[in-house]
């Protein structure tokens, strides 16, 4: 029995004279169309491009200019600063998800 079927002639109901697509209601019976070319996989030539020119930039010099470092010295543009244990947990309730109702047991 086919589950999918497209139906043009003028002798079929109404609702399907038109040519549309009509599918079963049973799961998995959905009309299943094949996924583009290339759109499954790992496109390899794409992925060779990317690496390419990354490395071309990194060994010619051309992966500047970075937003966290100077070119010239290398240096951090932002100084770095941790956290306390103490500073850390005075934060603690300002982080996460903050719900606004709370369901009770």
């Amino acid at each position: 029995m086919r589950r999918c079927s497209r139906s043009r002639s003028a002798g079929n109901s109404r609702a399907f004279s038109n040519g549309s697509t009509a599918c079963t209601a049973t799961p998995g019976s959905a009309c299943k169309r094949s996924k583009p070319a290339g759109s499954t996989g790992i496109n390899l030539t794409l992925l060779l491009r990317a690496i390419t020119k990354v490395l071309g930039w990194r060994l010619r010099g051309r992966a500047w200019p970075n937003p966290f470092f100077h070119l010239k010295t290398r240096d951090p543009i932002y100084p770095l600063t941790v956290l306390s244990q103490d500073e850390r947990d005075a934060l603690r309730p300002y982080c996460g998800p903050q719900p606004t109702v709370r369901a009770t047991a």
